[in-house]
């Protein structure tokens, strides 16, 4: 009897125990389990992100259109020169007029806010030299500019709108920060942006680009990609000058971009093609600049050292 008791008590222990068991692999298997249905939802959403991400700049590409008119691009330089002769000069009247009014009546500006501003920037760092600008229609008669721009002194580069009427040939301008400039990009309509209406200083005149602006813009670009952007510097090289210079990506510097900084041009000439044009350029040492230029900002440079 006693020995049968014992029995039952071991019995029931060793039941208790299983069920322990049991229950913690159970657990186990369900948290492990959870974790791998985890995992996979988590890998599921960032293929959700890609996806989004690539619907978004699939969306932007097909609304934005690189500028390619070479007079439109030239005359966006222009209108972004005189907004900083404006600024230099300190023309409150000027930069009120020619400011995008929303922006002024979003960020409550007035001429005196504008006049402490002139008075707090004491050097007016000019950035005119577009490195990317796209469009956005609006209507028929206007179109919306947005355009990266450089100043070629620095690896800075800022955002501005320039809102255009082709017809009535007046603009105003649109500061950006980063976020703003990303938001316009993606967006469908554009509400930041206000109504153009003519006033004494916002007319601008079309500018029809000569082959000595066309090929200063061309050496600038380059120059500038050389220090701030090797990579991109790199390969706009032509292949017959990286295989007879032996230049590989990490000899760039000392075998291009130390040799260009401080280049001066001597002498240009251009011929036409079919599909291209080309520029070549002859410095003060002589040596030989070819740039086979499909757009604007677009172009491949053989490079010919006087040695």
């Amino acid at each position: 009897m006693k020995i049968m008791k014992k029995f039952l008590i071991i019995l029931i222990i060793f039941i208790i125990l299983l069920c322990f068991i049991i229950i913690y692999f159970k657990k186990f298997y369900t948290n492990d389990e959870n974790i791998q249905n985890e995992e996979k939802q988590g890998i599921q959403f960032l293929e959700l992100l890609e996806e989004e991400k690539k619907e978004i700049c699939d969306n932007v590409n097909k609304k934005l259109k690189p500028v390619e008119d070479e007079k439109i691009y030239y005359t966006l330089r222009e209108i972004m020169n005189t907004y900083y002769k404006i600024k230099e000069e300190k023309n409150v009247d000027s930069f009120y007029n020619v400011i995008d009014n929303k922006y002024i009546e979003r960020n409550q500006i007035t001429k005196e806010t504008i006049q402490n501003s002139f008075y707090m920037e004491r050097v007016v760092l000019k950035y005119t030299n577009p490195l990317n600008i796209y469009v956005k229609d609006i209507n028929q008669d206007e179109d919306l500019y947005l355009l990266e721009l450089s100043n070629y002194a620095s690896d800075k580069i800022i955002y501005m709108g320039i809102h255009i009427n082709h017809y009535s040939q007046i603009f105003s301008i649109l500061p950006l920060e980063d976020n703003e400039y990303n938001q316009i990009l993606i967006s469908e309509n554009i509400s930041s942006l206000g109504e153009l209406s003519e006033n004494p200083y916002n007319k601008f005149d079309w500018i029809e680009p000569t082959d000595e602006m066309k090929a200063t813009n061309l050496i600038q670009h380059f120059k500038y990609i050389c220090q701030h952007d090797e990579d991109k510097a790199y390969e706009r090289l032509s292949i017959e000058t990286k295989q007879k210079y032996e230049i590989e990506p990490e000899k760039f510097k000392d075998k291009v971009f130390e040799k260009i900084k401080d280049i001066s041009i001597k002498s240009f000439s251009k011929t036409d093609n079919d599909e291209y044009e080309v520029y070549s350029f002859i410095d003060e040492e002589e040596n030989k600049f070819t740039f086979k230029k499909e757009g604007i900002l677009d172009y491949v440079v053989t490079i010919e050292w006087n040695v």
